[in-house]
């Protein structure tokens, strides 16, 4: 996602006492954190989660959700909300001691919808920022943040559609599919029938993201599998992922992930396992004759 920064990830709790009977949802702690397979946390109380880069499921309450950047994702109980990543993404996150009625209502008007990044976001990362820095003295301090929060994630999403519409639906399709062939959001917008103008302005509408920063977080997500799991040098990433040269594919990298494409190889590489196998031999059959 564009526009605010992210933190490094990590988490943080609320460490302030509660008083005697207090009733209200209170924040347990957040941060931010990689998606992978399975639950986000093990904790108990309710889960919100603001996708920032990254496609997938999620599954929550026995449903399964698409998600993409920008999704807000939510669980009464936190290991109830289970992650199916297509690749690499991460997301901002926030647990609560226990629902409230405000909670319910976001569950209720939220759950996989495009919060984008809108007021809810930048509140959820000021909050993230302010537990980072220790900010937060008292739980009246911080449920009153945390409820100002939820009220901006209702107006952004009572100014967004329900759901995505099958123009979007269509588009996020193909990025997934075909993102090595597209030469970028004019061929993207020829494929769907649309001028990019208009293509460009429903996405962003519905989604929080632009077409062409999408189709860059897919490219990138699938580049992180090949340099993770494949000895290809980063010349053949780059191409394999759709970028015209290593220059441009390292400069993009960088700039999402904060580390060079061999600074990651060299953090995160290990030796595939069978699921890794075969999600690889997905990857590469596009180009092989």
């Amino acid at each position: 996602m564009s526009g605010a920064t992210r933190p490094e990830y990590g988490c943080w709790a609320f460490d302030f006492p509660l008083p005697q009977g207090f009733a209200w949802a209170c924040p347990v702690d957040c941060g931010c954190t990689p998606i992978r397979p399975g639950p986000l946390c093990q904790g108990e109380g309710a889960l919100l989660a603001l996708v920032l880069d990254g496609t997938g499921e999620a599954l929550a309450a026995g449903e399964r959700i698409p998600y993409g950047p920008g999704s807000l994702l939510l669980a009464s109980q936190a290991a109830q909300l289970r992650f199916f990543p297509a690749g690499e993404g991460s997301c901002r996150y926030l647990r609560l001691s226990r629902p409230d009625d405000a909670f319910d209502a976001l569950l209720a008007a939220g759950q996989g919808q495009p919060a984008g990044q809108g007021g809810g976001a930048a509140r959820l990362e000021q909050l993230i920022r302010a537990a980072a820095g220790g900010a937060w003295g008292s739980c009246y301090a911080a449920c009153s943040a945390v409820f100002g929060m939820i009220m901006a994630f209702l107006e952004d999403l009572a100014r967004r559609p329900a759901r995505y519409s099958p123009l979007v639906q269509q588009a996020i399709r193909l990025m997934g599919e075909e993102y090595p062939f597209l030469s970028g959001v004019d061929a993207l917008a020829e494929r769907l029938g649309v001028s990019a103008g208009h293509l460009i302005r429903r996405f962003k509408a519905e989604t929080g993201t632009s077409p062409g920063q999408f189709l860059q977080s897919v490219r990138l997500e699938n580049a992180c599998l090949m340099l993770r799991w494949t000895d290809h040098t980063v010349e053949t990433v780059a191409e394999l992922v759709g970028y015209s040269g290593a220059n441009y594919f390292c400069k993009a990298f960088r700039r999402a992930r904060q580390m060079s494409p061999g600074e990651y190889r060299a953090r995160f590489s290990g030796r595939p396992g069978a699921r890794e196998e075969r999600l690889l031999r997905r990857l590469e059959a596009p180009h092989q004759l």
